[in-house]
């Protein structure tokens, strides 16, 4: 994407997405939250503030533009093709970042220059009308969720994947709707959606689940005896052999109706026999390795004239 036709196209900003997938069963929107891009400006200035991580910095956010009388930091858009003028302090290198307003929270543009006395902005209508075909359908304030707790877990046959919850008096565990349970005596059976890393095919997977507490006891997922630290045990059921395949587990903490956690867990489940040599003997290349007892866990690469 381009902006400034009049000087020849400054590509400084780029469109990237979320794989449908992640995006629909990770509920990346529903946790996250998403800002609004604004379809119309006022010709006036309209007071802002910018998040921003400069140069890679950590979160600062700009209220206002130092030694100036102006209480808030602003935007005039009463300029031609869709440019914005900054008065607010920005970091360097922070480019890209969004102007977002104080009374609406919606985007109106996003950093595009900082120059020596000014700062130049793209506005939020000249971008929609360039986004439009992606975000048509999507362009949408959403809050974000407090208290996220997320996870990287695997499965393989050798290991299962686990993750801490903390239970608290009158608390209990909500999947959300892409997260179906099944509830048994001692454990539940959970399906989810899956992606297939190797064919990127998507079919509903299963894993059995433990629900251990501290005595040691497991239980389902919806036991309302739960309480302190909770450790969820993924079993792989029923999983096609020789896969890997990701799936999310998403789920929130309710007490009396509202929410005190989120968890949000990304699971790779990796089945295949460790007994079977997973390639052909007869054809491998064989490479001589030395293994020194004296030195823990050390292996010596011999120098060879094939093999230097």
């Amino acid at each position: 994407m381009t902006h400034g036709e009049s000087n020849g196209g400054l590509g400084d900003y780029a469109l990237f997405t979320i794989a449908d997938f992640d995006y629909h069963n990770a509920h990346v929107k529903t946790l996250f939250g998403g800002l609004k891009l604004q379809e119309t400006l006022n010709k006036k200035c309209e007071n802002i503030y910018i998040p921003q991580h400069g140069g890679a910095k950590p979160l600062q956010i700009s209220a206002r533009l130092r030694d100036s009388m102006d209480p808030f930091a602003s935007i005039n858009s009463d300029v031609p093709d869709g440019t914005l003028l900054i008065h607010g302090d920005i970091e360097a290198r922070s480019s890209g970042s969004p102007l977002v307003g104080r009374e609406t929270h919606n985007i109106l543009g996003i950093l595009w220059g900082r120059f020596i006395i000014f700062q130049q902005g793209i506005s939020s209508p000249y971008l929609l009308d360039k986004l439009k075909e992606f975000i048509a359908d999507s362009n949408t304030q959403v809050k974000a969720q407090d208290n996220i707790v997320s996870h990287n877990i695997e499965s393989t046959p050798v290991d299962h994947a686990e993750i801490k919850v903390i239970f608290r008096d009158k608390e209990q565990l909500i999947p959300f709707g892409t997260v179906l349970v099944e509830n048994h005596d001692g454990y539940s059976i959970i399906e989810m959606a899956d992606l297939d890393l190797t064919t990127k095919t998507t079919l509903p997977v299963k894993y059995k689940v433990l629900a251990i507490m501290s005595n040691n006891q497991a239980t389902h997922l919806n036991d309302p005896t739960l309480t302190g630290e909770v450790t969820l045990r993924f079993i792989s059921y029923q999983h096609p052999q020789d896969t890997i395949i990701k799936s999310w587990f998403v789920a929130r903490i309710e007490r009396n109706g509202e929410i005190v956690n989120n968890y949000i867990a990304r699971i790779l489940s990796y089945n295949y026999d460790i007994f079977e040599i997973p390639f052909d003997v007869k054809k491998a290349d064989c490479m001589p390795l030395i293994f020194d007892a004296k030195q823990a866990n050390t292996i010596l690469h011999p120098f060879t004239e094939n093999n230097p």
